[in-house]
């Protein structure tokens, strides 16, 4: 814990000299942000997606083991989730990153949603646009 606390104070001392007009952050509000590279790509595509949990504290219930949803907006959906131990306060620490990669066929533009789940409630999510260009030969009568 003591390794922490420099970084903490560093984000506080950035966050304070950029302007005192910026209204304190609920501690306990999540926010779940997702990337995705490439954002733009010629099908076939391999797209890796990194997702990042920010703020809350480390030990929150709702986001320990969640389900995980990617709704690939091709109209597939993968979800997941871990055998976890039983929660306990103060000891148990939520996931913070969750990567994984998804192919796209045939050229459109999507948009991926992951939605963390506890039970069927979504407790946290976050989406990102993607453009997939139409391959030079799909649809068309070369032949290679």
């Amino acid at each position: 814990m003591t390794k922490l606390a420099p970084l903490a104070f560093v984000a506080v001392c950035v966050a304070s000299s950029i302007g005192a007009s910026r209204k304190p952050t609920d501690p306990a509000k999540v926010d779940l942000s997702l990337r995705v590279n490439p954002a733009m790509a010629f099908a076939p595509a391999r797209i890796t997606l990194m997702a990042q949990l920010k703020g809350g504290t480390a030990d929150n219930a709702d986001l320990y083991c969640p389900t995980v949803e990617w709704d690939w907006g091709d109209g597939t959906i993968s979800q997941s989730s871990a055998d976890c131990e039983p929660f306990q306060p103060n000891k148990s620490e939520i996931q913070r990153s969750y990567s994984t990669q998804h192919v796209y066929k045939t050229g459109g533009e999507y948009t991926v949603k992951l939605s963390l789940k506890k039970a069927e409630k979504i407790v946290a999510a976050a989406t990102a646009s993607l453009n997939i260009s139409r391959a030079i030969d799909e649809g068309s009568d070369i032949i290679r």
